[in-house]
């Protein structure tokens, strides 16, 4: 009795030992394909997004067909993120950044992406939004209590008081740029003009 047992016991682990494994997902602990959100290992999420065609000299920014005067306030720096295609800090507050992203040829985020900024706000004061050149950039001025937070991942905040974003849209050949300052109401008030006069500079190559 005990050896025809251990001869079925046998049998049981021979046959779960042959089983094939099942499929296993083709996202997990793999390279997802682009534009799902993820990065193979040791890739930067640059590799994963849309490429962003920009060159600055000087105080001349090229995007794509287009070409701006930057204000002599601003210094240029390597971006901090790879959702960023090029970023500035001002001279007198280095704490503020001038940031430009692109998303690639969809011009139709152009209103949600006004939306969102507007969505930073939990109150807002005054909301401005001004066509330049044609409709082919538009501005966004939005004052109020603004919801800071640490990093742009970070599901916590706080409300500030008095605070400002000067943002823009700027349409390419090759999809809109989008650019956002936000900070403190008396420094960035200081700084409308500056940026106002960058986005009239807006010329096609």
């Amino acid at each position: 009795m005990k050896l025809l047992t251990m001869c079925l016991l046998s049998a049981i682990l021979l046959i779960s030992c042959n089983k094939t494994e099942p499929p296993k997902d083709p996202h997990a602990g793999g390279q997802m394909p682009p534009g799902m959100g993820g990065a193979q290992p040791g890739a930067g999420m640059a590799e994963e997004g849309p490429k962003s065609n920009v060159k600055v000299t000087g105080n001349i920014l090229e995007l794509e067909n287009v070409k701006l005067t930057t204000p002599d306030s601003w210094v240029n720096e390597k971006p901090t993120s790879s959702m960023r295609a090029v970023q500035y800090f001002l001279k007198n507050d280095e704490e503020i950044t001038i940031v430009g992203s692109y998303f690639g040829k969809r011009d139709e985020m152009v209103d949600a992406n006004i939306q969102r900024w507007k969505d930073q706000f939990s109150k807002t004061e005054k909301t401005d939004k001004v066509e330049l050149s044609g409709g082919q950039v538009i501005m966004v001025t939005i004052t109020g209590t603004f919801m800071k937070k640490a990093s742009m991942m970070s599901e916590e905040f706080s409300e500030v008081t008095n605070y400002m974003m000067l943002a823009a849209i700027v349409k390419t050949n090759n999809g809109p740029y989008f650019f956002k300052m936000v900070g403190p109401k008396s420094t960035l008030s200081d700084e409308l003009a500056s940026f106002k006069k960058f986005l009239a500079s807006y010329s096609v190559k």
